[in-house]
């Protein structure tokens, strides 16, 4: 059964769209496991549990959206940023641009 060029120029498509969105998905997939090492590396474990432990009903990707957008700290305390923390956001920062940039 032979496709047609319509069929042909959908299936091109259809890859492109695969790409992208595979593209987008190992860019986020690397930046949370760069995270993760960050967090484990820096000894921040503990504090990183904790974290979770407040703020478990909230939305963690809106919590990161609104760091980034507003650069505000993400402690409930309102202690000054340490600079773990800072080098942190300053990751999800860097991979929040090169996603909108993939897009």
């Amino acid at each position: 059964m032979a496709t047609t060029n319509n069929e042909t120029q959908e299936i091109e498509e259809l890859k492109k769209e695969i790409l992208r969105l595979r593209t987008g998905f190992n860019i986020e997939k690397n930046a949370k496991n760069e995270a993760y090492a960050f967090i484990l590396s820096n000894e921040l474990f503990k504090p990183f549990s904790d974290f979770c432990k407040n703020n478990r009903n909230k939305d963690p990707h809106s919590l990161c959206l609104s760091a980034l957008q507003t650069d505000k700290e993400l402690q409930p305390d309102n202690k000054p940023l340490t600079r773990s923390q800072v080098l942190l956001l300053q990751v999800m920062k860097k991979r929040e641009e090169e996603r909108k940039k993939s897009n």
